[in-house]
């Protein structure tokens, strides 16, 4: 959320879009998916595919601006 611009930075209050690092954070969680597939709990899994869904989903609505 932070690189999509959503949350501002802490320390200057601005909001920063930089789609890269936002790509990066998405890709950094379906490996942690893919690495933790079966070491979860029913309820840690559902959470984390609905995260990487609604990230997603966000990303596209951003880089469509």
């Amino acid at each position: 959320l932070y690189h999509l611009g959503e949350i501002a930075d802490p320390a200057s209050g601005k909001r920063v879009v930089d789609l890269d690092l936002a790509r990066h954070a998405i890709d950094t969680l379906t490996l942690i998916q893919s690495k933790t597939k079966g070491n979860l709990t029913e309820d840690e899994g559902e959470l984390l595919k609905n995260i990487l869904y609604d990230i997603k989903m966000r990303f596209v609505k951003t880089a469509e601006k």
